[in-house]
């Protein structure tokens, strides 16, 4: 009897062995494989990550330098409007209106006030 817990336990052992190296040949390789592409995956998803953001960075600082260029022009163009005199002396009426108005056609300062006098007092 004691012969047969004897066979009973090293065969278990055997074919626990066995199990185990199956494993460890066929099971365990697609484990790491499956957790390397994982890694892979990881790392390409924070260097997208890092990239996208370097490019929203770029462009956010371009447009903020193109928002001012457009507003130094606004500005420019908005000094122009207020230097041309209310008065109309010196040039003729129709002449002064005209350069007014064509001031005025700009999409920038159309909503101007000054535009808007110009286009109600200016034939």
């Amino acid at each position: 009897m004691a012969e047969l817990w004897v066979r009973v336990t090293l065969y278990t052992l055997a074919l626990l062995a066995i199990l185990f190296l199956l494993w460890w040949v066929f099971v365990k390789p697609g484990m790491d494989a499956e957790r390397l592409a994982i890694e892979k995956a990881r790392a390409a998803y924070s260097a997208g990550q890092v990239q996208s953001a370097d490019t929203a960075r770029a462009v956010a600082n371009e447009t903020q330098k193109v928002g001012q260029q457009i507003q130094s022009r606004v500005e420019q163009g908005k000094e122009v409007i207020d230097a041309i005199p209310e008065s109309k002396s010196g040039l003729d009426g129709r002449l002064h209106c005209a350069s007014l108005r064509q001031q005025c056609l700009s999409p920038s300062y159309r909503d101007s006030a000054q535009c808007r006098r110009v286009q109600q007092t200016c034939p």
